[in-house]
């Protein structure tokens, strides 16, 4: 057992003594009332596989940025947002991001919130093949084949709508490993990704979302999806909002 998995046993027996066992703060905040009912097993959600089913992008339940390892697959959960001044944003984007103890099952997920963001808003995102450079070289987003499922699905809850965008190699600027070349006016900007808005509620719930389904917004370069070059996901929602959301169990199906 190495030291994060004696932390974990830690904290969960810390949990338990103080009869908080897998139960979630809510939307309102970390500690705040919590009307919403906290599943204490994946069992309690359909369609949850096992956590190293090569289909499981992150459960979240190693407490740390990096994704599971599953499928070949190696990157980590960041924060993003407008850089608005006098924005607030938690966990920041300045930082390595940490799961929350505000779990649809287990005992962690990818929680954000704050407010004061007045240009297009802010979120969470993970890539899905950044592996860490060499030394002095840039991190670059690689492509990684999807083709063999159907979709995205995730568990999530919050106060707000928020995009699940994917990200690909011909949406990605060159500069991070795609090849997109930006433009200067609309319809021809980078990263104007496919992706599907979902309303969410104060509990959790299970969205699954079909590759066939997802659309860019019109805003960037128009291209073809293709399953085979994705490199990352985000969670995101709109401007001059207070927003607290919560993404748990991401995967593929």
């Amino acid at each position: 057992m190495d030291v994060r998995d004696i932390i974990k046993v830690t904290v969960i027996s810390l949990g338990l003594g103080l009869g908080l066992g897998a139960c979630a703060s809510g939307p309102s905040g970390a500690g705040g009332d919590d009307d919403t009912t906290n599943a204490t097993d994946c069992s309690a959600l359909m369609g949850i596989p096992a956590g190293d089913d090569p289909a499981v992008i992150d459960d979240l339940e190693d407490g740390d940025e990096g994704i599971s390892e599953n499928g070949s697959r190696v990157g980590a959960w960041y924060s993003f947002n407008d850089a608005t001044a006098g924005g607030m944003q938690e966990p920041s984007d300045a930082v390595d991001f940490k799961p929350s103890m505000d779990s649809a099952c287990g005992m962690y997920a990818a929680r954000t919130h704050g407010k004061g963001f007045k240009e297009w808003g802010a979120g969470i995102g993970l890539d899905l093949n950044a592996p860490t450079p060499a030394m002095g070289q840039p991190e670059l987003r690689l492509k990684y084949d999807a083709s063999q499922y159907t979709g995205i699905a995730f568990e999530a809850k919050g106060n707000v709508s928020i995009r699940m965008q994917i990200a690909e190699i011909a949406t990605l600027p060159m500069m991070e490993g795609g090849s997109c070349v930006p433009g200067t006016m609309d319809g021809m900007m980078c990263e104007d990704g496919f992706g599907k808005v979902v309303a969410l509620s104060a509990g959790w719930k299970t969205y699954q979302l079909p590759f066939a389904e997802l659309k860019q917004e019109g805003w960037g370069w128009p291209v073809t999806f293709d399953a085979k070059t994705l490199t990352g996901l985000q969670f995101s929602c709109l401007q001059n909002l207070d927003f607290d959301f919560s993404i748990d169990n991401v995967r593929f199906y």
